[in-house]
């Protein structure tokens, strides 16, 4: 039955070249599971994204954030295992520790730290149709520069607006979506009382504020 769902669908693709871009609905949360992979060694996360367009805001939810460059430029964030968050609020972006509720600015929109907007994907390459984890997935390239690959794999919904994400893979990490877990009506996005212009993060953070590069500060 899956084989011929799966070829029902591919008829579907090649009757039409290729389906519709990408187009994020404006409010979604879904969590998955992440794999980073740091010289052949596997480290794997839990986290949860958390999209709100129409607020322009987002926040990444990590369970560990010590194989983030993000989430290392602060305090002693790069020897420690611990939860971080990347909160983009208002076209700036803070990471933010709850365990200890630390909280630092990154950068903001015009460096390159904005939400990723609902049709970010519309450059995007089509390459075909897989499978991922039993279920049948649109697969798709965008480059964000050369060798910067971005692959995302999403349903097959013909309406973008109905999809949903099933992985994502850059460099070396990759996310896989949690398809039950994902929620259409989610709270708005706040920023913790911790978080100030004085607290900068360096790191990968530094480096879209165009600074010099430190681990911790």
């Amino acid at each position: 039955m899956k084989y011929i769902i799966i070829c029902l669908i591919l008829a579907s693709v090649l009757a039409q070249q290729e389906p519709l871009k990408p187009v994020w609905a404006p409010t979604w949360s879904q969590d998955f599971v992440e794999y980073f992979n740091v010289t052949n060694q596997i480290y794997a996360n839990v986290g949860t994204y958390q999209y709100n367009a129409p607020s322009n805001s987002s926040r990444l939810s990590r369970s560990n954030g010590k194989q983030d460059p993000f989430c290392i430029g602060y305090l002693n964030y790069n020897t420690t295992s611990a939860p971080c968050e990347h909160l983009t609020v208002n076209n700036t972006r803070w990471m933010y520790y709850p365990d200890e509720d630390n909280c630092c600015y990154c950068c903001n929109a015009e460096q390159g730290c904005g939400i990723l907007k609902p049709d970010w994907l519309q450059g995007a390459t089509f390459l075909g149709l897989e499978e991922v984890y039993g279920t049948p997935a649109f697969y798709w390239v965008m480059y964000e520069g050369p060798n910067k690959p971005n692959y995302v794999w999403e349903t097959t919904e013909a309406n973008p607006l109905e999809r949903s994400l099933l992985k994502i893979a850059r460099n070396n990490y990759q996310e896989v979506y949690i398809q039950n877990q994902i929620r259409r009506d989610i709270q708005n996005i706040t920023l913790p009382a911790s978080c100030s212009y004085q607290n900068k993060c360096g790191a990968k953070c530094a480096v879209f504020r165009g600074e010099t590069v430190t681990q911790a500060m």
